[in-house]
């Protein structure tokens, strides 16, 4: 299952499960811009996305700010995704993004996906729903067949990345056009390390991208001064930490 708390009060709001729930553990989630919308996970091959919109009420109710006091609210239980696809990936889904109204999603397939569904009216359905897609692009990066390996993306949406089991990060502009619907990565990095870089994230700026190893290490590496055109986005400046956790 997929749970949604109130950070004021702490309290569980919502449970995304059920009937036409996953079948195996929720691997990622990510909220839309909007608020309104919830991307999910899973083990099963399944991304489903989550209307939002009915639990506004719920969420104000869990905190009183005129009593100061918290309310019980008990959670409600969603059964019914907006949105349900397994044709996107034929395994295990473990990393998931909104890109604006389009989703960024990874499995263990050496690709990164970026797609569009077609979201159907509000209904309750009574079987499980299999939606169509429209692919966008897809990533290539080759030693990403192992699960729970993250993509990151800046704040900006211009650039993302991924590492790989043999300690490489790849890094796209992604706001070049993706003609051939197969985008080679525009810069590749090495940690130098035998380990599997679990994590990728850039900062704000994108003028720095953190990588997180299975072996307790951190690198960074800080933008360089050289021309895109060149194919240099980063110059590698690896800052190696020790008992890194989380």
């Amino acid at each position: 299952s997929a749970r949604l708390w109130s950070l004021r009060s702490g309290r569980c709001v919502a449970i995304f499960a059920g009937e036409n729930g996953h079948r195996d553990e929720v691997l990622s989630a990510d909220f839309h811009l909007s608020g309104k919308l919830l991307v999910t996970a899973s083990m099963d091959h399944t991304i489903k996305i989550w209307d939002l919109t009915d639990l506004t009420d719920r969420l104000a109710k869990c905190h009183d700010p005129r009593k100061k006091t918290e309310r019980r609210v008990p959670a409600k239980y969603v059964q019914f995704p907006m949105y349900s696809t397994s044709k996107v990936h034929g395994n295990y889904v473990d990393c998931v993004r909104f890109m604006g109204d389009f989703v960024l999603s990874k499995s263990v397939e050496d690709e990164i996906k970026l797609w569009s569904g077609r979201y159907p009216e509000k209904t309750k359905l009574t079987r499980m729903p299999n939606h169509t897609f429209r692919s966008l692009g897809v990533y290539k990066c080759s030693g990403c067949d192992v699960w729970w390996i993250r993509f990151g993306m800046d704040y900006h949406m211009r650039h993302l990345a991924v590492g790989n089991r043999a300690g490489m990060v790849f890094i796209w502009d992604i706001t070049r056009p993706n003609t051939n619907g197969s985008a080679a990565p525009l810069v590749k990095l090495s940690t130098n390390e035998v380990s599997i870089v679990r994590q990728v994230a850039f900062d704000y700026d994108a003028n720095h991208i953190v990588a997180v190893c299975d072996n307790s290490t951190v690198y960074v590496w800080r933008r360089g001064t050289a021309k895109r055109g060149n194919g240099v986005l980063m110059k590698s400046s690896s800052v190696k930490g020790s008992s890194v956790k989380g």
